[in-house]
């Protein structure tokens, strides 16, 4: 089963799984749906994204993995433009080179290990 949001955009729908995965792993489930993990470019998206989030810690497709503090979408390598980073964020905490969204957060961008089991959300265009 999988959590339908709403179309937001054309050609674009998110989609999460129902149990948490790491960011490889839901990386690889978009993969499989022929999308991507969700790439946040404008203030509107991020906007309907928050609002239907709850209760959930969504992966989001971005990283700096390759280079610290660089943060990249990671499908295309291209850096970021829009970040909503919540202000203590990023912090880099136990090497964090994984983009999520934290309910604990405001529902802002936050890194977390790549290993954490969250939920991603994915974007098909």
């Amino acid at each position: 089963m999988h959590i339908y949001f709403a179309q937001f955009l054309p050609n674009v729908l998110c989609v999460a799984p129902p149990s948490g995965t790491c960011f490889y792993h839901g990386k690889v489930f978009c993969n499989e749906l022929g999308d991507e993990l969700v790439e946040i470019e404008t203030s509107a998206e991020n906007e309907f994204i928050r609002q239907n989030l709850v209760s959930v810690t969504p992966w989001i497709g971005m990283t700096d993995i390759d280079q610290e503090g660089v943060w990249v979408w990671a499908s295309t390598g291209i850096e970021a433009v829009f970040i909503d980073w919540h202000p203590s964020q990023p912090n880099n905490y136990l090497a964090a080179p994984c983009a999520a969204i934290w309910e604990f957060y405001e529902y802002r961008w936050v890194d977390e290990p790549c290993t954490e089991l969250f939920h991603p959300i994915c974007e098909q265009e």
